[in-house]
């Protein structure tokens, strides 16, 4: 019998445990220092990339807004340099 995660998720129990303990071990990471300001945005992602984002997480060892951090910086820095504005 498939289990409701691996149904739903399309991911196995152990590894989807494995993610959830994993992150509450890490607790709230300290992301940036004094005077840096966070601003907390919501993302919408097909059900394949949220899955493999995941996964990613769980085998790079950061939480996925850390991914999603990095990957918005390595864009930004990407596309600046193609003469667009730098913020």
């Amino acid at each position: 019998m498939v289990s409701h995660a691996k149904a739903v998720l399309g991911i196995d129990f152990p590894t989807l445990r494995y993610y959830n303990v994993f992150m509450a071990q890490m607790g709230r990471p300290k992301l940036f220092g004094k005077g840096v300001k966070i601003m907390k945005t919501m993302i919408y992602l097909e059900e394949d990339a949220h899955l493999r984002l995941k996964h990613l997480a769980v085998d790079e060892r950061v939480s996925m807004s850390e991914l999603i951090r990095r990957a918005v910086d390595e864009y930004l820095e990407k596309h600046s340099k193609k003469g667009g504005r730098k913020l």
